[in-house]
């Protein structure tokens, strides 16, 4: 029997275990001006006031602040499924290269444009690139405004990419958006207004062609730290408007966010910096469902069953996020990192089945803390995932590429960044090792283009990561 054969007989068994046991402000002008942003009072989420098809967004009533996150309920956590070790050797699927160079070492984002391309967009200055294969040029596309930082940069089914929110210079949140359409050098056109003005929002895209934006801060004031939301929006490419949809249960910043293989939309975590310490919404996902218009949430994380510092870690970087079929998804990397007396990383992975939402641990822990004497807290791994970027292959028993990550005791000019890939089988949990990148890289950001392959935008790395660096499936 093929390979792909039995991990497709070992998952519909998987699955039918799993089944039998559960029940189941207004946009610069072009003179860069910024309109006055919307607010997201919470009387007015079901049915906000659009804003005036001139164009001048008027703010709403004042922004009122949610309840504490801590007094939500508690949620169930999963049993962690028991790894297997790899059996065989896996062959090389793919190849590597490097396929141009980054005008700016500053915090560029990118989405697919079109069939093979790309769209680049520098936060700081707004400057924007056309990046085109087979030449892999780089060709300069006009500018929407000054700078826009933590937008929504979202690639449509028709090609075109969505650019949503972000901060204006003056770090007050945006209401505006924007299409980009290339050809001729490309252009933008302004669409309609979010109902809320958000910076730090996350969006993807929906299986009709729309977009679902959630979360975020609203900032009306540079001098205050804005008002974590929980607020989501739908935008149609046909009427180039935004529409408001069921609010999540959770205030999130900046969470995961992934199309699922069930054309469902899974949101994961929040900034910690911007997040309630302890708050479930660090430890909890999110699925929307647009044939319902409606949230439901996920378990929480396991706790770990290593021995950790006993000491509160720092922060928490949520990691990598990837949708497997038929509808699970996979995080990779979820990190603490300890600072201060005790000084380290402890990383861990997970998978989300999507029939009972819940989470359970897929590898043994990597742990390093450095305590007070030289005390050490080491764990069972030895693959250092934190940073590490992952997306998933297509179809039932699709394997799931890992990228990247770190390691410790590195050469200055790599950094801390590694070269290492790996692919992980979720079926049989797993790990096998691939061809190393052309360049060490953590942090970057993950584009899949239609074409199929897959581009590594800025991130972590030798040169400030200004290389662009191309995944093509073998």
């Amino acid at each position: 029997m093929a390979a792909s054969n039995r991990r497709l007989l070992a998952l519909l068994v998987v699955v039918s275990l799993v089944g039998s046991c559960s029940s189941a402000a207004e946009a610069p002008t072009a003179s860069g001006d910024p309109a006055a942003p919307a607010s997201p009072s919470p009387s007015t989420r079901a049915a906000e006031t659009k804003p005036a098809s001139s164009g001048a967004s008027a703010p709403l009533s004042s922004p009122t602040t949610e309840p504490p996150l801590e007094t939500e309920p508690p949620l169930e956590t999963e049993t962690p499924p028991e790894v297997q070790p790899s059996a065989t050797p896996f062959p090389t699927l793919g190849t590597w290269s490097a396929v141009g160079t980054l005008p700016t070492a500053g915090r560029v984002v990118g989405a697919p444009l079109g069939a093979a391309s790309l769209l680049l967009l520098d936060e700081s200055t707004s400057a924007a690139w056309t990046w085109t294969p087979p030449s892999h040029a780089l060709s300069p596309a006009p500018v929407i405004g000054p700078g826009r930082t933590m937008p929504a940069v979202t690639g449509l089914l028709d090609g075109r990419v969505l650019v949503a929110g972000g901060y204006n210079p003056e770090g007050v949140a945006y209401s505006s958006s924007y299409v980009f359409s290339g050809g001729s050098g490309g252009s933008w056109a302004k669409v309609g207004l979010l109902h809320v003005a958000r910076a730090g929002a996350s969006a993807a895209a929906l299986p009709g062609g729309g977009v679902v934006i959630a979360g975020g801060i609203y900032a009306d004031d540079p001098k205050l730290p804005g008002t974590p939301l929980d607020s989501a929006e739908l935008f149609n490419p046909s009427t180039l408007e935004w529409t408001v949809t069921a609010a999540m249960r959770f205030q999130r910043v900046a969470p995961l966010a992934v199309t699922l293989d069930n054309n469902r939309v899974l949101f994961f975590g929040s900034d910690p910096s911007r997040t309630i310490p302890g708050s479930d919404a660090l430890l909890t996902g999110e699925i929307y469902d647009p044939s319902t218009g409606s949230f439901a949430a996920t378990g929480r994380l396991p706790a770990s069953s290593v021995v950790l510092p006993p000491q509160a870690p720092s922060r928490v970087v949520p990691g990598s996020l990837v949708g497997v079929w038929p509808g699970n998804a996979l995080l990779i990397g979820y990190t603490t990192v300890y600072e201060g007396a005790y000084s380290g990383v402890v990383v861990r992975n997970f998978f989300l089945d999507h029939l009972t939402m819940r989470w359970g641990e897929i590898d043994s822990t990597y742990l390093d803390v450095v305590g007070p004497g030289g005390q050490k807290f080491v764990g069972p791994a030895t693959r250092n995932l934190y940073g590490a970027m992952a997306w998933a292959g297509l179809g039932p028993g699709g394997l799931v590429r890992v990228a990247g990550g770190s390691r410790t005791g590195a050469d200055p000019t790599d950094g801390y960044a590694t070269r290492e890939t790996s692919m992980y089988d979720p079926v049989f949990y797993q790990w096998h090792d691939q061809v190393p990148m052309p360049e060490a890289r953590r942090f970057a950001q993950v584009v899949a283009l239609q074409d199929g392959s897959m581009l590594l935008v800025g991130g972590d790395g030798p040169g400030g990561a200004r290389t662009l660096l191309r995944f093509a499936r073998g």
